[in-house]
C-alpha cells in the first residue's frame, strides 16, 4: 500500500497537490488524477508523469517530477518469488 499507483484515480491526489500528465498517441493530458486502470493500456513510447512537492528535504519542499514509460504490467510477487525460490534451489550447490 502506498507504493505506485491505487487502482482507481484519487480526487484527492489533486487536492494534495499531486498531479499527473499522459502523453501518448490517442491522448495527451495534464493536471489529472490517474489510477493503475487509466494507464494499463498504453503502449511503447507513451509516458505518465507525476508531479507532486516532496517535503522530505531539510532545506524545505521541493516540486518533483516523475516520469514513466509504458509499458506498463501489474507484478505477481508469488510467481516471483516462485522464479527466484527454483533460482537458488539449482544453484545452491555454488
Amino acid at each position: 500500500a502506498g507504493v505506485g499507483l491505487q487502482r482507481t484515480a484519487r480526487k484527492t491526489d489533486l487536492d494534495n497537490g499531486i498531479s499527473y500528465s499522459v502523453n501518448s498517441a490517442q491522448r495527451t493530458e495534464s493536471g489529472i488524477a490517474l489510477g493503475w486502470n487509466d494507464i494499463q493500456h498504453l503502449t511503447t513510447g507513451d509516458t505518465v508523469e507525476k508531479t507532486y512537492t516532496d517535503t522530505t528535504q531539510a532545506t524545505g519542499p521541493v516540486q518533483r517530477t516523475l516520469i514513466y514509460e509504458a509499458p506498463f504490467f501489474k507484478p505477481n510477487r508469488e510467481e516471483d518469488y516462485a522464479i527466484a525460490w527454483t533460482f537458488f534451489e539449482n544453484n545452491n550447490n555454488e
